[in-house]
């Protein structure tokens, strides 16, 4: 049997390959990074120790009150939640949005207050007149 040297052309296509491969692993490894710190450092901008939340209004049902509570951490995102409140109770948190801050001004946001015939809370947010969100205490707190 004959053995024959592969040719020298077929070596450098698979030396090019190889770099390429490298190469585009790298470039996924990076972005994958780029992400993850993009991730960390939103996430700790919204720490509540070093950005905690203002009082940004309140509407009563039946039986309690939803307090509205907002913040921005990082330019160009506002963050919002909703605690309900029933006195005798502990005080939890139904809801959190964050969206662009401008999507929370003008009339483009706003949210609705509605109870169940059990008195759970339900809260509908619509952005731009469009729903975006629906939380409900059924969901939130086990009973």
């Amino acid at each position: 049997m004959t053995h024959f040297p592969p040719p020298v052309l077929h070596e450098q296509r698979k030396r090019i390959l190889k770099y390429i491969g490298m190469a585009l692993s790298a470039l996924m490894v990076l972005t994958v990074l780029t992400v993850f710190a993009l991730i960390l450092r939103n996430e700790s901008a919204h720490d509540e120790q070093g950005c905690p939340f203002q009082p940004a209004g309140e509407r009563a049902f039946d039986g309690g009150k939803v307090i509205e509570e907002k913040r921005s951490c990082v330019n160009g995102i506002a963050e919002h939640r909703y605690l309900v409140e029933r006195p005798g109770q502990k005080s939890f948190e139904l809801a959190r949005k964050r969206l662009a801050s401008e999507r929370f001004e003008g009339g483009r946001y706003r949210w609705d207050l509605t109870t169940d015939p059990k008195k759970r809370v339900l809260i509908n947010m619509f952005v731009d007149g469009k729903p975006s969100s629906e939380f409900r205490e059924e969901d939130a707190v086990p009973r």
